[in-house]
């Protein structure tokens, strides 16, 4: 039978209580349901694990239960089972009273966040209506100042079946002012129960967190990652299409061993979570403890339906006072899989007792070093965040600085549906909070808008430095401006263009003019930028050498020296007043001035070794285009009996008018390219 789960009220009740007061005959009273499916169970009377039980009210609404175990030696089976739940059911004895795991339960209950629930005092048939009524008032004294102390009360025999429909009635009376569960986020699902079953394979139970799921897709257990894909899911014990957070859920997964999933495992969309050893969270000490909370102490975290070992460490200061909280990291021995806003217990190693709890602020990568206002300052800002996606959003991405934030990274930090997300990130874009500095194939990174400024003002002040120290270039190449600036070359790239865009600085290249009169495509000088108003001016030394290296080079014509050579051919000659760094400093001038020229195109490089004059190039490409166009092709030889040089200038020469797209190898010759 396929059940239709919309009847299904997202809503989970959770039983809590001392050992034997009866939570589990009270379930099985409202169901027809015996939560204690264990042979020993039955066997001892007791319940050791995690029971469930649909229960469909008057209306035709069906719920979950969860019944608890309520021995001491089974408090993590009873957290475990408290996952997913959204209001309680707390059940104190007539002939007991409030008992110590009565106490335990509700406080794990609170640092759960729990908000709604109501009491059941059972066995009444086996006391009289005095110590009933003595019985409610210790419950009530119990509950003052906590977030049952104005919660609907029922007395019942889950023996006689007194008082049952009054419950039933109060029960739904509750739900009528309880806000179901939202399905919207990723989905993901605690393990509470594994098993396979014959002719179905793994079977995975829980209570979703989030999110919903559908047949056919495929599901993540972590923190192994196994992947599989999802043949069948139940809510209810009832064949189902969809199952979604609030449902009472089975999962049977395909290609994946039984044997490997356990209780505290995950089940999720792939891609969002991931298992953690170092957890950031906020730890509210219990005020009831007697001591307070020592930094490094050793305890069991318990979270979702997963228990792990490790030491707590106080950020703030070394000792948590009774009824105190305080941001901490939980250094744990094997990963869990959280999400930010996660509920959480903490127990002591030994004795095993709850001291506190409270809610999880995120992971970390490294271990949090205590007593630095800096890591202080960043978990609150990350705790301030946690009701408020967008500022989670941007509040994740401006942590970052200037190291951007891809969207799977962000998917996995504040762990919202993809489409959700890129949505936020367009509006936080248009609001001017995030810049987009990754487009196109690359996959969307952000960087906030105060690290983007620092960006574009660095580059900027890069730039300015660079003309300082060379006064002689007009251009800044720009794989030395990326260099200098030490960024990721996504932010670089676009703090580059939007400052170009403002008109702080200018792109270009270097004239480079070539025979055919366009700038010479060359990697040197392909990509270049100056600031905005940056001017070169030359005195009248400085004119004077650019003047000689132009003459040279013309008269060189085609036979043209080296650059070594045409510096030391204009290099200042040491003179009688003239010290050993003042040559030297007129020597980089020089260099600078020689760099200016072919920056400028005067002088144009062809090959590693050979220079010409930007004239004498002109005149080759005139001599190889008239000799092409007369005799239909031209050698090598002919191109340098023409120009009357050697091999060494007419072969480099002859090369780069095939570069620039004039010529055209063919055969022995070259032609004019069409």
């Amino acid at each position: 039978m396929t059940t239709d789960s919309t009847d299904i009220f997202n809503v989970v009740l959770g039983t809590a209580g001392h050992i034997d007061h009866g939570k589990s005959s009270i379930v099985q009273r409202l169901t027809g349901i015996d939560p204690d499916r264990l042979p020993d169970e039955k066997r001892r009377g007791m319940t050791i694990d995690l029971g469930f039980a649909p229960l469909t009210l008057r209306d035709g609404r069906r719920i979950g239960i969860v019944d608890v175990p309520g021995h001491e030696r089974f408090i993590k089976n009873m957290v475990a089972g408290s996952t997913g739940v959204d209001l309680v059911m707390l059940v104190i004895a007539a002939d007991d009273g409030v008992m110590p795991q009565t106490r335990e339960h509700l406080d794990i209950m609170t640092l759960l966040g729990l908000d709604v629930g109501l009491i059941v005092i059972n066995k009444i048939d086996l006391v009289d209506s005095e110590l009933v009524e003595v019985v409610e008032l210790e419950v009530q004294e119990l509950l003052q100042d906590t977030f049952l102390a104005d919660a609907p009360m029922a007395r019942v025999s889950a023996t006689t079946g007194e008082g049952m429909d009054e419950l039933t009635l109060l029960l739904e009376q509750t739900l009528d002012g309880l806000k179901p569960r939202s399905t919207e986020g990723v989905f993901r699902m605690p393990v509470q129960r594994v098993f396979s079953a014959p002719g179905f394979g793994t079977i995975l139970t829980g209570i979703p967190l989030g999110g919903s799921i559908n047949t056919g897709e495929m599901v993540e257990v972590l923190p192994q990652g196994l992947r599989g894909k999802i043949r069948g899911l139940q809510a209810y014990r009832q064949t189902c299409k969809v199952a979604r957070a609030g449902h009472s859920t089975a999962i049977n997964v395909a290609d994946i061993n039984y044997k490997l999933v356990q209780r505290g495992n995950v089940v999720a969309t792939p891609g969002y979570f991931e298992g953690s050893t170092l957890v950031e969270a906020r730890l509210e000490h219990l005020s009831t403890m007697r001591r307070p909370l020592r930094s490094q102490t050793t305890v069991r975290l318990h979270t979702g339906t997963s228990e792990a070992l490790g030491k707590v460490v106080l950020l703030e200061d070394d000792l948590l006072l009774p009824g105190d909280s305080a941001l901490c990291q939980l250094r744990l021995e094997e990963p869990v899989v959280v999400g930010p806003g996660d509920r959480f217990i903490l127990r002591l190693h030994s004795p095993m007792i709850t001291i506190g709890g409270g809610t999880i602020v995120g992971t970390s990568r490294h271990r949090l070093k205590a007593r630095r206002r800096r890591v202080v300052d960043r978990l609150s800002i990350k705790e301030e965040a946690l009701e408020h996606p967008e500022l989670q959003v941007s509040k994740t991405i401006e942590s970052s600085g200037l190291d951007p934030v891809r969207l799977s990274e962000l998917v996995r930090h504040v762990k919202l549906p993809l489409d959700e997300l890129k949505a936020m990130t367009e509006e936080l874009c248009a609001e001017g909070q995030l810049v987009l500095v990754s487009t196109g194939g690359r996959e969307h990174a952000y960087i906030a808008s105060g690290p983007f400024s620092n960006a574009i003002e660095r580059i900027q002040e890069s730039t300015a430095l660079c003309h300082q120290e060379q006064p002689l270039r007009e251009w800044v190449d720009r794989s030395t401006l990326r260099a200098r600036c030490r960024m990721e070359d996504t932010v670089f790239d676009a703090a580059l263009a939007h400052a170009i865009d403002k008109g702080g600085l200018v792109a270009g290249a270097p004239p480079q003019t070539l025979s055919s009169g366009k700038p010479r495509a060359e990697k040197r000088g392909a990509h270049c930028v100056r600031l905005s108003n940056h001017r070169v001016h030359l005195d009248e030394q400085e004119e004077q050498t650019a003047a000689k290296l132009e003459k040279l080079f013309l008269e060189k014509r085609f036979s043209t020296p080296s650059r070594d050579e045409a510096l030391e051919a204009t290099a200042a000659a040491p003179a009688q007043k003239q010290s050993k760094r003042g040559v030297a400093a007129a020597n980089d001038s020089a260099i600078a001035i020689f760099e200016r020229l072919l920056e400028r195109g005067v002088l144009v490089q062809v090959s590693p070794e050979i220079i010409f004059h930007r004239e004498a190039l002109e005149e080759a490409r005139d001599m190889v285009q008239r000799a092409i166009e007369r005799t239909g092709q031209l050698t090598a030889g002919d191109f340098k009996d023409l120009t009357g040089t050697s091999r060494k200038y007419a072969i480099p020469l002859l090369e780069h008018f095939d570069e620039i797209g004039l010529t055209v190898r063919e055969g022995a010759g070259r032609i004019l390219k069409p």
